[in-house]
């Protein structure tokens, strides 16, 4: 056995030696000389001699190319927008409702069977983990300037990503009085990464990301202040910092973004394909407010007849004395001002002209809506979720929030594999280290790190239009098979299953112990077999003679009630109860009686 597994190892050595020989030989290059013909291809969607194809010209360009050189200005444009439009600003936050909400909290799921630990070995490790978590994410401490939480820092993760394209979180360690962990998070904004002194992008360095020959980000250079710091003047200087650990090769940079290309450097802000709709929409919105309000404070304009009497340079002083850039009222001239029912007094020689009260635009609300529809394709959100506004019905609104939410669904484990995750595996690593947490092999072996680190993220709740239908959509799920009460219980309510069922169960005890609930029981009579209510006869109570009347009583309900579906098996049994003489009981305690009506009641929900 020895020697065969020598042998294995030896064969499995030298196939990874070979794998990295293959990997590392380069793909061969063809030298063409002269110029290349390309045949004339078959779309139309590729012709110029069409009359909506000619002014349409684009170059092809690479990631880095059609990105970087328009990144300051759709960073600074998309944070204007958010903070100054609502459209742009109801955006930034249902993405912040939905995809973060609460907080997106862990659920360890340690490999059993890989790390052949038992159930109860699980359990106690995922109670740990679950427990420092809380204990380190609620608060503070985990942030590199003491200031934000865990889910503050959630929130921001996403809204920088959103806004300025992408983030950056830096592995600190600082060790701090109270301190459970040394591990702190420092988030750097998208604009202080960038090239020192502003120099030229290159090849293996683009926008502050240094890239080695494996075209892999090995550095960035981090500015010690934001570029557009204008409250006090500084001189700025770059750090480099590394992006892997030199002793651990641990990761120590998190650059979160969503990369639409492969070789996509910088991330591109979520607003930036929708800022020209948006700003058209805004402005729009205003100009009719400032119309509307206009009209509504309908004033009397006066229009004043000046014929051989006109003088320009009356006009010009009334400009600012000849300066023509201050635009000043007329000296000694009645000032008009629009006003609430305002007239103005006429002078000789003028005329008067009302406004018009065409305002507001009827045909706004369907422009408006147009544009909003093209504007939520964009970013994946319909238009009834970013106005919060459902006019429709309720199969119309439900379908809407179902394709919303797999653009939030996606966003979330964007979030989750970029950020949150790996900060995770950053808190579980310390906590092995410090003793805090039993997983033996952790540091040993990577695939038993892998198998202790296997988590799964839980985060907000999903917007239920009719939560009844919800609920029972749910319990048929985990009826069926389908679907988990853990994970119905946090697409519900986002709660964790295990909290829920510990309260639970501490409720019903403590229900029982005062007396307002009685205990579980059975849930059949020994020795008295049931049938369903559908295999039942129509004469047939389901009750036995001593218990539901006798056949007399049974004929006392006509034929046709009898045989007439679900109310000739209801109505015996109400007849037998009017009409049937009680026995005699003997005196019970309140407990029997109570389990009495306990099995009575699963009776019959089983025979329904």
């Amino acid at each position: 056995m020895a020697r065969r597994n020598a042998m294995r190892y030896v064969a499995a050595q030298r196939r990874l030696r070979a794998l990295n020989a293959d990997g590392a030989v380069p793909t061969r290059s063809a030298m063409v000389s002269g110029p290349v013909r390309r045949s004339r291809g078959a779309y139309e969607s590729a012709r110029r001699d069409v009359r909506e194809f000619k002014l349409w010209d684009p170059t092809l360009g690479s990631a880095a190319t059609d990105t970087l050189p328009d990144l300051p200005t759709l960073r600074a444009r998309a944070y204007d927008a958010d903070r100054n439009q609502p459209l742009a600003a109801g955006i930034t936050e249902t993405n912040l409702d939905h995809v973060i909400g609460t907080g997106l909290y862990p659920v360890p799921t340690p490999d059993r069977e890989l790390l052949d630990i038992t159930e109860d070995q699980a359990r106690t490790f995922v109670r740990q983990v679950r427990r420092l978590w809380r204990m380190v994410n609620d608060t503070t401490r985990l942030h590199y300037s003491d200031r934000l939480t865990g889910l503050q820092m959630q929130w921001g993760m996403l809204r920088s990503a959103i806004a300025g394209g992408d983030t950056f979180a830096v592995r600190r360690f600082r060790e701090r009085p109270g301190d459970l962990l040394g591990l702190k998070l420092q988030w750097l904004e998208a604009p202080r990464v960038s090239n020192p002194n502003g120099g030229w992008d290159s090849e293996w360095l683009q926008d502050g990301l240094v890239f080695d020959e494996e075209r892999r980000n090995s550095h960035i250079w981090v500015g010690s202040q934001h570029p557009g710091e204008r409250l006090f003047y500084a001189p700025t200087t770059w750090e480099q910092l590394p992006v892997y650990g030199p002793d651990t090769g641990d990761r120590q940079i998190l650059h979160i973004l969503e990369q639409r290309r492969f070789d996509q450097p910088r991330g591109v802000p979520l607003l930036a394909t929708v800022l020209r709709n948006l700003r058209q929409s805004d402005e729009g919105i205003a100009n009719e407010l400032t119309a509307s309000l206009v009209q509504s404070l309908f004033t009397v304009f006066v229009k004043t007849q000046l014929g051989d009497e006109f003088d320009d340079q009356e006009i010009i002083q009334s400009l600012g004395n000849g300066d023509g850039r201050h635009y000043g009222p007329p000296p000694d001239k009645q000032e008009l001002r629009l006003g609430r029912g305002a007239v103005a007094r006429l002078e000789p020689g003028e005329d008067i002209t009302l406004a018009g009260t065409n305002r507001p635009n009827i045909n706004l609300t369907a422009f408006l809506g147009e544009v909003l529809a093209h504007t939520g394709a964009g970013v994946g959100m319909p238009p009834e979720l970013i106005l919060k506004r459902f006019q429709t019905s309720y199969t119309a609104a439900q379908a809407a929030m179902q394709e919303a939410y797999r653009a939030f669904d996606r966003r979330q484990t964007w979030a989750v594999e970029t950020g949150v995750g790996p900060i995770y595996e950053m808190f579980v690593d310390e906590c092995v280290l410090r003793g805090y947490v039993d997983a033996p092999g952790f540091h040993d072996d990577p695939l038993m790190r892998a198998a202790w680190l296997r988590v799964e993220f839980r985060g907000p709740s999903k917007t239920q239009l009719d939560e009844l239908k919800a609920v029972l959509a749910a319990e048929r799920r985990v009826a069926a098979g389908f679907s988990t009460i853990e994970h119905e219980t946090t697409a519900l309510t986002g709660l964790d299953a295990d909290q829920v069922h510990e309260v639970r169960v501490r409720e019903t005890q403590r229900r029982v112990t005062d007396g307002l609930e009685v205990p579980a029981t059975a849930t059949a009579l020994p020795n008295k077999p049931t049938r369903p209510r559908d295999m039942m006869r129509p004469d047939d109570t389901g009750r036995e003679d001593d218990e539901g009347g006798s056949d007399d009583d049974r004929e006392a309900v006509p034929e046709r009630e009898r045989t007439d579906g679900r109310l000739a098996r209801r109505r015996p049994r109400i007849a037998a109860s009017r009409t049937a003489k009680p026995k005699p009981r003997a005196k019970r305690s309140l407990a029997d009686a109570a389990i009495d009506h306990l099995i009575q009641g699963t009776l019959l929900d089983a025979t329904r």
